[in-house]
């Protein structure tokens, strides 16, 4: 056999060398053709067939007012100067879009391969004015498919692979966009914008940098974002995936001089299937000013019925730190622990008119919040909450009691204020609130359940608690759908301790017992102060098995009748009280005055009847009552016994925390002499015949 020998290196070259001779041609042919073509044409005299095809394309007019570039090498680009977009008919004038350059190419010698390499797109200048007019019409109609509600006509995006298309970047700056809607009377503008990416290729990523600043206009407040972002489409399974996202940037009051307020988002991941429409979990932490949270989220239906749901937790924060970078400076409290932490979580579920928080668990301070808190539509909201708490110290939050001490004791009547009526109008709510323990004005209330509905200014309260041992329940109607307000007020009160009650209120302890009282109130106004001095209405009031304290009403009669006498009054023994068995009135209040009439007061030894007033505004108590002894106490002195079967008038003065009861000197004295009169009249009567006898001889 004949042994074969190796082939020649040269042998096994020269195929290749002859292909690349041949692509070489050919280039070289493709590149002197262009050159002739470049050196040929002038893009600038296609301008006109150029316009009519853009404008028979979107049905708008279009026009370019700049030069056309047409360059050759190492891109194939076409590089335009200033370009605009029309309005249809019925608009303004100004551009629907115009863009001061604009810039795109393709690598020439891929595709002489058959592959489309896009250079950067660079767009400078842009600026989009979209209108809406109030017919609803909208001057983007028909561009793109997209119809006058704005959304394209498909529900996701189509997944369509662009095999082999790579985009070297897009660069946009200097842009701004402006929508005006005439329905509403509404402008938001985005200006300052600018983004720029890396390479664009398919299922490969590409790093985003994109900047705004958005406003409602001049002299509005703006927002000013930074987002970067390294994002990767992958179009064969229709996936968007943005890594590393960090969203940055500052919420700029409208007041000159006002401090920015800072914000951030980040997120490892968010991945977004186009096609199902789902945001897979994620999770983002948020920072804005000093309030830092972090939220779990997911998404479904999210080009349908846009259901976005996750969860919320707010770590514990220093409150008095984190108020301030928002915006809300804390008012001074007479407790130095007021306002220190805050914290919570919560679930959330977002759907496309509605919005629901759940299994809501905050503390603030010492108190503990759980509930729910629905809200059926977002763009007429309806509220549906129910919220409750172990245990609420409002008097915490007051105020510090010194500052409150420094004002005059007859400082003038704050001024009135007008009640918020638009914002009761505009309120549409149901639910409940509930308090373990709340602590107002020092008074304690506990069990207390607040059921309530308010639709169109028409709010209904109905509270019921329990304090100082005894029962609250009340039904509050308040009607603000028209100029002035009306309220309508009952309040039920069983078998509260009376001087429990009144020392909180009026701080005074001259009366004590188990009370239960009844009212029905109703007043109008279109302020504060205008609706309280309107409330009128009955009163009634039982007291039982009480005392009025710090006054010995039996002493004051057996003082009054020694004075009378002219005698020194009997030592005092025993406790400065009037211990009574029932203390009961009817009232009616009306202009600030609850006019008590009739009032009787029983104890073991006194009847007691009468009538009186006293005034909201300074606690001030005017009562005119006669007393009747009934029983002679064991060892009663003789002054007392001779006051039985009297009407004694006494009178009451002063105020809740300072009043004095004093028998009517002049009139125990005439009612003494009445008294005996009528013991001797019968004597009187037969010496009165006795004479007439003698004098007539009969």
């Amino acid at each position: 056999m004949t042994e074969r020998s190796p082939p020649r290196k040269d042998a096994a070259i020269k195929p290749l060398r002859i292909f690349g001779l041949v692509v070489a041609g050919f280039t070289a042919i493709a590149v002197l053709a262009a050159v002739a073509l470049l050196l040929s044409v002038d893009p600038n005299r296609h301008r006109g067939a150029i316009e009519a095809r853009v404008q028979q394309a979107t049905g708008r007019p279009f026009a370019i007012a700049g030069t056309i570039k047409l360059e050759l090498f190492p891109w194939l680009a076409l590089d335009v100067g200033k370009v605009t977009i029309g309005n249809p008919e019925g608009f303004d004038a100004e551009p629907l879009l115009g863009a001061e350059r604009a810039r795109v190419g393709a690598r020439l010698l891929p595709l002489l391969r058959g592959r489309l390499e896009v250079s950067h797109i660079a767009v400078d200048g842009l600026t989009v004015n979209l209108v809406r007019r109030a017919d609803g019409h909208a001057n983007w109609e028909g561009i793109g498919g997209v119809g006058s509600g704005g959304r394209q006509s498909v529900t996701a995006p189509a997944s369509r692979p662009l095999e082999g298309l790579s985009i070297a970047g897009i660069d946009v700056s200097r842009a701004t966009l402006t929508l005006r809607d005439e329905s509403t009377r509404s402008l938001t503008r985005v200006r300052d914008f600018e983004l720029h990416s890396g390479a664009l290729g398919p299922a490969s990523p590409v790093d985003l940098a994109l900047g705004a600043r958005i406003d409602a206009g001049e002299g509005t407040p703006a927002t000013r974002i930074e987002l970067r972002a390294r994002a990767t489409v992958d179009t064969a399974r229709s996936l968007a995936t943005l890594a590393a996202l960090k969203l940055s940037g500052e919420r700029i009051p409208a007041a000159a001089g006002s401090r920015p307020t800072p914000f951030a988002v980040t997120a490892p991941q968010l991945v977004l299937d186009w096609q199902v429409g789902t945001l897979s979990p994620a999770t983002l932490e948020l920072r804005f000013g000093d309030l830092a949270l972090s939220v779990e989220v997911s998404g479904e239906q999210l080009f349908g019925a846009r259901l976005v749901k996750g969860r919320v937790r707010l770590p514990e924060q220093p409150l008095r730190k984190l108020a301030p970078s928002l915006g809300l400076p804390l008012p001074a409290t007479r407790d130095e622990h007021a306002f220190t932490s805050i914290a919570g979580t919560a679930s959330f579920s977002l759907a496309e008119h509605s919005l629901k928080l759940e299994d809501l668990d905050c503390t603030l301070d010492r108190s503990h919040l759980r509930g729910r808190i629905a809200v059926a539509d977002t763009a007429q909201p309806v509220i549906d909450l129910e919220l409750h708490a172990d245990a609420v110290d409002l008097d915490a939050y007051r105020a510090p009691a010194a500052a409150a001490a420094a004002a005059p004791a007859a400082a003038a009547r704050p001024a009135a204020r007008p009640l918020p009526l638009a914002a009761l109008r505009a309120i549409s709510a149901h639910g409940s609130v509930a308090l373990d323990r709340a602590t107002v004005a020092g008074l304690t209330l506990t069990e207390l359940r607040v059921p309530f509905t308010a639709a169109g200014g028409d709010l209904r309260l109905k509270p019921g608690a329990r304090a100082f041992g005894g029962t609250l329940t009340g039904d509050v109607h308040l009607d603000a759908a028209h100029e002035a307000a009306t309220l309508a007020l009952t309040a039920d009160v069983r078998g509260i301790d009376i001087g429990a009650a009144v020392k909180a209120y009026a701080k005074s302890d001259r009366l004590s017992g188990r009370a239960n009282v009844r009212a029905q109130l109703s007043g109008r106004g279109a302020t504060d102060a205008a609706l309280l001095d309107s409330l009128d209405g009955p009163m009634d009031v039982e007291v039982q098995n009480g005392a009025l304290e710090g006054i010995d009403l039996t002493y004051e009669l057996e003082r009054a009748q020694a004075l009378l006498q002219q005698q020194l009054p009997p030592a005092r023994s025993g406790p400065t009280r009037t211990p009574f068995d029932v203390l009961s009135g009817h009232s009616q209040l009306a202009h600030g005055v609850l006019a008590t009439d009739p009032l009787r007061l029983e104890t073991r030894f006194l009847k007691v009847a009468g009538k009186g007033n006293f005034r909201l505004a300074d606690q001030a108590v005017d009562y005119q009552i006669t007393a009747r002894v009934r029983e002679l106490p064991a060892g009663g002195s003789s002054a007392l016994a001779s006051l039985q079967s009297l009407d004694i008038p006494v009178t009451v003065t002063g105020t809740v925390h300072d009043y004095q009861v004093r028998p009517d000197l002049a009139g125990l004295a005439k009612g003494r002499v009445r008294q005996e009169l009528e013991k001797h009249k019968d004597e009187l009567r037969n010496k009165l015949q006795d004479k007439l006898k003698g004098l007539f001889g009969n």
